[in-house]
């Protein structure tokens, strides 16, 4: 389902009970003793430093779910479900620049929900329309979450999300504004431009 690594220690969960860990830039791997039950799987992880990881898992039968974190590169983990939210479905993690941490899932009545926390310890929670599949950030802590029906939700206001001007651009137009599917990018330069968005 999802791996990652810092260093040269990856892990990587497979959509069951298990994970597996590598310590030696992937080219081997072991199983690690399952640490959930037969009826919950991962479903998300991510290494938010060198030691410390967080992954997410669901109950396959009855709903709940929770976050696991571990302070070791994956070798024992604590469970975070029991400081106060427990829902059906982890899905994703992201850390910005800054050091905040964002995990998104799915609530019991089929809401979305994204966490966010400075220290991995204490989490805030914010309810959202639909439930949220992935996350990611960029810049110092522009993080955006993309869920079911096309929603796509940002920590910022869509006024402050803007163009980085690595260079002296004279002119670059942007248009329609709002989009919903096609977005044109209209320049003046002479040489290649990488756009990212």
């Amino acid at each position: 389902v999802e791996m990652d690594f810092q260093n040269t220690i990856g892990l990587a969960a497979m959509r069951n009970k298990y994970l597996l860990r590598s310590i030696d830039n992937g080219a081997t791997w072991d199983t690690l003793p399952s640490i959930l039950g037969s009826d919950r799987v991962f479903t998300s992880l991510m290494f938010s430093s060198a030691d410390t990881v967080f992954a997410g898992y669901e109950e396959t039968i009855l709903p709940g779910f929770g976050f696991l974190m571990s302070v070791d590169a994956g070798l024992t983990w604590s469970n975070l479900s029991t400081t106060g939210f427990f829902y059906p479905a982890a899905r994703d993690f992201a850390k910005a620049e800054n050091d905040d941490l964002y995990a998104g899932g799915v609530t019991l009545n089929d809401m979305g929900i994204i966490f966010e926390s400075t220290d991995g310890t204490s989490w805030t929670e914010t309810s959202v329309l639909h439930p949220i599949n992935g996350l990611d950030s960029y810049g110092t802590d522009v993080t955006f979450a993309v869920g079911d029906s096309g929603f796509v939700i940002a920590n910022v206001p869509p006024g402050n999300i803007g163009i980085e001007e690595p260079h002296s651009f004279s002119s670059v137009t942007l248009y329609p504004n709002p989009t919903q599917d096609v977005i044109h990018i209209q320049t003046n330069f002479e040489e290649a431009v990488v756009y990212n968005l």
